[in-house]
């Protein structure tokens, strides 16, 4: 701005007027202006330096992108990244000049493996990969020591490497939709682990270092090939979530019972001929899921499941429902659909359940 007003100043002033020639006039006044240009091109340059420094969030979901825009790699103090929803078949190496980043999206792509400069994302927290490609985890991932919440749903991996064990932090993580037959000891280390999907895999047992995940809350199996669960996983008292759904289950053990805090228990379509009369223990229970199994009776503990609003019973062997079970005053729902009760039966279920929802 100071030297676009010297120059207005000059031509107007005629402070030239010295200069006799007109030529030298004119080119001291074209000097001037290439002066004023490359000051303002300088001054906008650093504007731009200055803006590039304050972007912190980028959105580039649903642009149908191929590759990553190079521009994207000069955000240097760039935190938060959505690259969801695009036609992105790689991750490229530059990703690792964004040092400050903290949480990347890239749901539903095309990618098939990761670059070794994500060794250099020291800061990641939250990591969203659902719906790639991915084959493998390289050792790289080992230098994610912050990250909390990792997303590699609906994936190729067959393995977990072991270097998950440096994931000290990790709180939530979804395996689901993968072809795991096996997790590896190093999960042992996820002792703030809260949460964990490993549906649709082809996983029959757990292993026994599972007992570290001590303030689990949220544990989804459903869709594997589990006949039995480990006797670990009765010690989370912590758990308010099982899914077992489409297994191969035919025993709970007395064992159910420690899961005080439990509030939606799924168990669909396994092979149960029977609850235990610990089931009455979960005082908590909100809803429970036994649709197509081969259980006949339920358990007279089940009226103690005084917060129960939600039970499905759909496609079992049970002709009749426990005496008192009037007193689920909580029930909301009752689903009997596909049953064996007689009619004198779901007619004396309507007066002992008025204010519930029965589906008979």
């Amino acid at each position: 701005l100071f030297f676009v007003k010297m120059f207005i100043f000059v031509a107007d002033r005629q402070i030239l007027y010295p200069f006799k020639s007109q030529k030298m006039k004119k080119l001291l006044l074209l000097i001037s202006f290439m002066c004023i240009v490359d000051y303002a091109q300088a001054q906008i340059a650093r504007n731009l330096e200055e803006m590039t420094d304050k972007i912190d969030s980028l959105d580039l979901s649903h642009k149908n992108l191929t590759k990553i825009p190079i521009k994207v790699f000069q955000y240097k103090n760039l935190k938060y990244l959505d690259l969801s929803n695009n036609q992105l078949n790689f991750l490229s190496k530059e990703i690792g000049k964004l040092k400050d980043l903290v949480h990347l999206d890239f749901i539903n792509n095309q990618l098939v493996y990761l670059p070794k400069e994500i060794e250099k994302l020291k800061k990641m927290r939250i990591l969203s990969f659902y719906g790639n490609k991915l084959i493998f985890l390289p050792k790289e991932i080992s230098q994610w020591r912050e990250l909390e919440e990792i997303d590699l749903g609906n994936n190729k991996l067959t393995t977990l490497p072991k270097e998950i064990s440096e994931w000290k932090n990790l709180k939530e993580i979804n395996l689901s939709n993968n072809k795991l037959t096996t997790l590896p000891k190093e999960i042992s280390e996820w002792k703030n682990l809260k949460e964990i999907n490993l549906s649709s895999n082809k996983l029959g047992f757990l292993p026994k270092e599972i007992s570290q995940w001590r303030k689990l809350k949220e544990l989804i199996l459903n869709d594997n090939d589990f006949t039995a669960l480990p006797k670990q996983v009765w010690t989370f008292k912590y758990l308010k979530y099982l899914n077992l759904n489409n297994n191969k289950v035919g025993i709970l053990p007395k064992e159910i019972g420690n899961f005080e805090n439990l509030l939606y228990l799924d168990i669909v379509n396994n092979n149960l001929t029977f609850l235990p009369k610990e089931i009455g223990k979960l005082k908590k229970l909100i809803r429970l899921n036994l649709n197509n199994n081969n259980i006949a009776i339920l358990p007279k503990e089940i009226i103690e499941l005084k917060n129960l609003m939600d039970l499905h019973l759909k496609g079992t062997k049970i002709r009749y429902l426990p005496q008192d079970v009037g007193k689920l005053r909580s029930l909301e729902y009752l689903h009997l659909d596909s049953t064996l009760f007689s009619v004198t039966e779901k007619s004396r279920i309507r007066k002992l359940l008025p204010n519930c929802n029965i589906n008979i």
